[in-house]
Parts: C-alpha cells; sequence; structure tokens
C-alpha cells in the first residue's frame, strides 16, 4: 500500500471540512503566536508583507491581513480545493497554487 501524497490529503480535507476544525483547533495558538511575531518585528510605523506557505484555506492569511499594518498578505499551498475555499471566501488576499520546494516566486 502507498502512501498518499500531503497534497491529496489535504484536497481531501478540503473536500471534507476538515480543514475548518483546523482553524477552530489551532487558533487560539496560532493568535498567540502571531502577537508574539508582530512585537518582535513591526516597527511604529512601517506596513509589513505577511507569507504563509501551506497556508490550507487561507484563515491564518485572513487573520493576518486584519492587522492595521499588514500592507498586503499572500497565501501558497500545494493543494487545489484548499486554494479553491480560500479565494472563494476572500478576495482580498493572494492565494497561489505552489508545490514545495520547487515552487518559484513571480517577479
Amino acid at each position: 500500500m502507498s502512501m498518499k501524497q500531503a497534497t491529496d490529503v489535504f484536497n481531501d480535507w478540503a473536500h471534507r471540512g476538515k480543514d475548518e476544525g483546523m482553524e477552530r483547533g489551532h487558533g487560539p495558538a496560532v493568535r498567540e503566536m502571531l502577537s508574539a511575531a508582530y512585537k518582535r518585528v513591526i516597527s511604529d510605523n512601517e506596513s509589513f508583507s505577511f507569507a504563509d506557505l501551506g497556508c490550507g484555506n487561507g484563515w491564518v492569511v485572513r487573520l493576518a491581513s486584519e492587522h492595521e499594518q499588514c500592507g498586503h498578505a499572500d497565501g501558497f499551498d500545494g493543494a487545489e480545493h484548499m486554494i479553491e475555499k480560500a479565494n472563494a471566501v476572500d478576495s482580498e488576499n493572494g492565494y497561489y497554487l505552489a508545490m514545495f520546494p520547487d515552487a518559484k516566486p513571480a517577479m
């Protein structure tokens, strides 16, 4: 029996709504980590850009984009259905299908 690719697993999760459970379950810890990161890396008057590699349905991208100093937020994921879900609920931020480690950002 061969192992499923991670992208296949996460595509299946997107179809079954399991990604939403991850958001609920991991939300408090992620909010705490983002808060700590903001305090360490954001200066008083500068905006920042945010990138989430392995963004799933984009919930962390949406969360980061709510910060008043976030000028731009993007998410990247190898699971096509996760990217579709992210784009379906959020037209303000960018979501891109990308297979790591081979993905190369457009310059």
